[in-house]
């Protein structure tokens, strides 16, 4: 494995989901400095799948800090609960859902 130094941010957020099981932009710039927790999210959703543990996907839970700002935090998860969350969502989505993937 490689070292904390030559990790890409991508394989950074899939070690922090692995082991902690969640992250949000403001653990991840603590954690790892400056970052764009999105775009590597986004990355492991699609081109590298492949670091997430098979059967699992992300799922997003949008919340608010204590100003009322909006913020990400996401969530590794069994593919079959991210399954159910979406429909949650769906059937939320005029209610405006706090959750969605």
């Amino acid at each position: 494995m490689t070292n904390a130094r030559t990790k890409t941010r991508t394989q950074q957020v899939a070690d922090h989901l692995r082991t902690r099981g969640h992250i949000s932009e403001g653990s991840a710039l603590v954690e790892y400095g400056r970052f764009r927790l999105g775009a590597a999210i986004h990355r492991l959703r699609t081109a590298e799948r492949h670091l997430l543990p098979e059967g699992y996907d992300i799922v997003t839970i949008h919340k608010r800090d204590t100003k009322g700002d909006p913020y990400g935090e996401y969530h590794l998860v069994q593919e079959a609960a991210a399954s159910e969350r979406e429909r949650i969502a769906t059937a939320r989505a005029g209610e405006g859902a706090a959750a969605t993937l």
